[in-house]
């Protein structure tokens, strides 16, 4: 998907991280209904890894 400004990706990307975090936030309520998680730290740790994370991705060509 091709954006024209970087506010419209910026506000993709929150969209997606918003999406993210509830399954992420599901997954973890899930399994503490079986007393199986991760510490606090960790998950946190781990959620702000992917929020942070950077890749590269493919340069928008008009189609």
């Amino acid at each position: 998907m091709c954006y024209d400004s970087l506010d419209e990706v910026r506000t993709a990307l929150d969209e997606i991280d918003d999406q993210m975090l509830d399954l992420l936030n599901r997954r973890l309520a899930e399994g503490q209904s079986f007393h199986i998680g991760v510490p606090v730290t960790t998950a946190r740790a781990a959620i702000g890894a992917i929020l942070n994370s950077s890749a590269l991705f493919e340069q928008c060509i008009p189609e």
